[in-house]
């Protein structure tokens, strides 16, 4: 059984649903009100920055870049995702720039507290280039919080990362959250 987590468009241009039950904005083309990231998404890092700009190949679509300094730039999305033990989620990205990027898969317990992140990257090229990820979720985590404590995981939320001093773009962003046993 699969659950689409975010289809952030082929081509970055459709609505998103989560799971089939919460709607995510993934057509990039609206800023939120502190103009710092696309609807649906909020950026952190210091010294980072989230543009948009029109692909040059295909004029109806939109690229999201983002730009890190001194620290690394995070692209999240709003939304969390009902996620359990021996599901896993997968995460395939197009991208190009200078320097690393990846993925980020934050992990909330129960009550919505930050529990673990899992991460997983390359370096970019001056091409786009197709990469997946698979993040395994386990039955607990030790609590980046509380030292000592674990704690089963309940939500996760995706985000995109270009490593310091590196300029990514990303497209054709999808997730998805299985069940299925993977041989």
């Amino acid at each position: 059984m699969k659950r689409t987590l975010l289809p952030l468009l082929p081509l970055l241009t459709a609505a998103l649903l989560i799971g089939g039950e919460q709607k995510l904005q993934g057509d990039f083309r609206a800023w939120n009100s502190g103009r710092t990231a696309p609807e649906g998404w909020f950026s952190t890092g210091k010294s980072g920055k989230c543009t948009l700009r029109t692909d040059e190949t295909n004029r109806q679509h939109m690229l999201v870049t983002l730009s890190a300094g001194n620290e690394e730039a995070i692209l999240c999305s709003t939304a969390l995702q009902n996620v359990k033990a021996g599901e896993t989620v997968s995460i395939a990205v197009e991208l190009k720039g200078k320097g690393s990027a990846g993925v980020k898969l934050f992990l909330y317990d129960a009550e919505r507290k930050h529990l673990a992140t899992l991460s997983n990257g390359t370096y970019a090229k001056e091409e786009f280039r197709k990469f997946q990820w698979r993040f395994r979720i386990s039955r607990e985590y030790a609590s980046a919080r509380t030292p000592g404590k674990k704690a089963a995981p309940a939500f996760c939320r995706v985000a995109f990362f270009a490593g310091k001093n590196s300029t990514i773009e990303f497209r054709t962003i999808r997730a998805e959250v299985s069940s299925e046993r993977k041989p």
